[in-house]
């Protein structure tokens, strides 16, 4: 099972589109591939992917009135889709600590894949710590051209990054994993002489 995680550092990036194309991309490759949406506060892939009104939702198995597997719905090109709930209660009753269970029952899926929220938080970390790689979705923006500069006055704008990058474990060590730091031995500096 290969599990990215799919995240932004803001809101309307594309993160839950990204998460859906490629899913759905994926899937219709003949891959077994599932899509959980991990946005607790904003949940929405599930919508993206066709599934409106879902019986069972992401958040009902974290809060511990489903399974996953019930909450588990097929989806375009064969994608199955953990859908999350879109009422604030939902919220606050979720624990995102949770989220391992619905992983482990799709362990034998080729893909899963994690739509996780906007910004750094508990609910985005924990998602994040479970993935085996992050795609960072962002928008390209211009530095050169402000709102206030007049059209005719705007520069042309520099290449920027590309919208996804992927961000991979062995640049996201965590503080268990680093080597311990070796100290050099300390020189003393002689005073300069003058001739």
């Amino acid at each position: 099972m290969y599990l990215p995680g799919v995240a932004g550092l803001a809101w309307s990036v594309g993160k839950t589109t990204t998460t859906a194309n490629v899913g759905a991309m994926l899937a219709g490759t003949g891959a077994d591939v599932v899509v959980v949406d991990g946005d607790i506060g904003m949940a929405n892939l599930g919508a993206a992917l066709g599934i409106d009104a879902p019986a069972n939702t992401l958040h009902d198995v974290l809060s511990g009135t489903a399974t996953p597997s019930a909450a588990t719905y097929e989806g375009p090109d064969g994608v199955y889709v953990v859908p999350g709930e879109t009422a604030l209660s939902a919220y606050a009753e979720a624990d995102p600590g949770e989220l391992q269970s619905v992983i482990n029952v799709h362990s034998q899926a080729d893909y899963v894949l994690i739509d996780v929220g906007a910004g750094i938080s508990h609910e985005t970390s924990l998602p994040l710590s479970l993935a085996d790689e992050v795609l960072l979705v962002s928008r390209p923006r211009s530095p050169t051209a402000s709102r206030s500069d007049p059209p005719n006055r705007r520069r042309q704008p520099v290449p920027t990054q590309p919208p996804v990058q992927v961000i991979r474990p062995a640049t996201m060590r965590s503080r268990t994993t680093r080597r311990p730091a070796t100290r050099r031995p300390r020189t003393t500096r002689r005073p300069a002489t003058r001739r």
